[in-house]
């Protein structure tokens, strides 16, 4: 697969959100690059005194909404265009939802698995030192990605605010709640799109679930559908899931809401103590392990991938047998995976959408710490589960193209500001 596949993929899509619209070019070809693109390889001593040098990577896609904002990811195959991708879905996802930031990404090309805690705290603190004079609370402020969590963001915070001599929390979101972090912020992502689910499934509904990906995403999401199956008429029946280890089959005796809700928390339970899902299938009896064909042919539903991008191409589309994808995770899809799946009418709620939830929270993050409050819980879960709703409401219409109506309110917003701000670029 080459590297600028997933490049190509949010070119394509911003370019189908333009295809719809009546904004001159000039705006695309201001979106189609990023404002910087900041690429550095940092020497590390290691807990060892093996000296390690690691590529990092901190990409600024626009900031005409207000602060760069886009997470940091410790992954092994991080490479510039993925990151220039994900940094321009940050800027569309966040003038869909009307929040004051921009779109930026970072991330370190490593395996954090191959590191113990030690040595990825210098690992975190040396990445700092080599974006310090790129970042700030007013200019760009990271958060978590896949590989990274709240202890990352906090020594983050810390090593920055050493290097500055100060003591500031709005550098970064994604915090622990004791070092400034947001109530909410962990489960943001995952909730986020159940929320958008339980707005799609009418009361009295049983809709049964495939999700790929058990990861922090994953594993919210079931919380909260779980919490919906014991408070409401609905009944959301995961049937099948995966994670790195393999594809899973539930084989239920019987569907009534007490064996589906004990089959949730034993699944949410064993990811807790183990990390993943490994070997879940000797531990209880019902689970089936699977192979993958036969994982994407079972019937569910609603499918939510929720690993990494281009998981579902040409083949898998073609295998896949549900009625409603839900993307988790950024970029799913393959261009040629999703033409298949509009052939098939199956109906398609996008990333940009779907797992905003994140930097909702973040931004609600980042306003507590610039007025020094501490909202509950449920404050925060209550103003994002509206904002969710609200934003699903305004772009919803059963007979269009989600993602092209999502880039479509994106861009002509972005395009509103430049006309405004930037006025000679478009006389």
């Amino acid at each position: 697969m080459s590297k600028n596949r997933f490049l190509n993929l949010s070119q394509k899509q911003l370019t189908d959100g333009f295809n719809n619209s009546s904004i001159p070019i000039t705006m695309k070809e201001i979106l189609n690059y990023p404002k910087n693109e900041i690429i550095f390889n940092f020497p590390v001593k290691l807990s060892n005194n093996e000296l390690q040098i690691f590529k990092g990577y901190r990409i600024q896609h626009n900031d005409i909404l207000g602060p760069f904002k886009g997470g940091i990811r410790f992954h092994h195959e991080v490479h510039l265009d993925e990151v220039k991708a994900l940094a321009s879905l940050m800027t569309i996802k966040c003038a869909l939802q009307d929040i004051p930031f921009g779109g930026a990404k970072g991330g370190i090309k490593i395996n954090p698995r191959e590191y113990n805690k030690i040595d990825l705290e210098l690992i975190t603190r040396g990445y700092t030192r080599a974006i310090n004079n790129y970042i700030g609370p007013s200019y760009d402020i990271p958060a978590p990605d896949v590989g990274t969590n709240s202890q990352i963001m906090d020594w983050i915070m810390d090593e920055y605010n050493l290097i500055n001599n100060n003591h500031v929390k709005s550098i970064i979101t994604g915090k622990s709640p004791i070092c400034g972090g947001s109530l909410g912020r962990k489960e943001a992502t995952g909730r986020g799109v159940g929320v958008i689910l339980n707005e799609l499934v009418n009361k009295l509904e049983r809709k049964t679930i495939k999700l790929e990906g058990f990861g922090n995403v994953g594993y919210h999401l079931i919380e909260y559908l779980n919490n919906i199956n014991n408070t409401t008429d609905k009944l959301f029946i995961v049937n099948t899931f995966s994670d790195h280890t393999g594809c899973y089959k539930i084989n239920y005796k019987n569907e009534n809401k007490s064996t589906i809700s004990k089959m949730i928390v034993s699944l949410l339970d064993y990811q807790t103590r183990n990390n993943s899902l490994e070997n879940i299938e000797t531990i209880y009896e019902n689970i089936e392990k699977i192979d993958r064909d036969s994982y994407l042919s079972i019937r569910s539903d609603i499918f939510i991938p929720a690993a990494l991008e281009l998981s579902i191409d040409k083949k898998e589309a073609l295998l896949l047998n549900c009625d409603i994808i839900l993307e988790g995770s950024n970029g799913p899809l393959t261009s040629e995976g999703e033409e298949i799946l509009n052939s098939k009418n199956i109906k398609i709620l996008p990333d940009i959408l779907c797992n905003s939830g994140g930097v909702v929270v973040s931004y609600f993050e980042w306003i507590q710490n610039k007025t020094n409050e501490k909202w509950t819980r449920e404050k925060v879960l209550e103003k994002l589960d509206n904002k969710m709703i609200e934003c699903y409401n305004k772009i919803n219409n059963n007979d269009t193209n989600l993602r092209i109506e999502c880039y479509k309110y994106s861009v002509e917003k972005i395009y509103e500001i430049y006309s405004l701000k930037k006025s000679y670029f478009f006389n």
